[in-house]
């Protein structure tokens, strides 16, 4: 969940600013333990002998490689963001 604030002001003449204001992963900046962004990593399986046997292949899998967690968290994404800008036309 994100949050973005736009406010315009009018100045007499020919400039407009444009104040911004963004937050991202905005549950994140509640509660850490929450909007977390984690993946599958489907590299802990390693092939350990392909076999044929009437013209198909039959494989055979070790067991995880690591005993842990099968899933990996983004660090960059499960942190909330904030960003203030300004921008001005004229």
């Amino acid at each position: 969940m994100s949050l973005a604030i736009i406010h315009l002001r009018n100045f007499v003449g020919r400039f407009r600013p444009e104040f911004t204001f963004d937050l991202l992963n905005l549950i994140n900046l509640f509660d850490s333990s929450n909007g977390q962004v984690v993946y599958a990593t489907f590299n802990d399986l390693l092939v350990t002998r392909a076999t044929t046997s009437n013209g198909q292949y039959a494989y055979q899998l070790n067991s995880l490689v690591t005993g842990g967690d099968r899933y990996s968290r983004d660090d960059l994404r499960s942190r909330w963001q904030g960003q203030i800008g300004l921008r001005i036309r004229f």
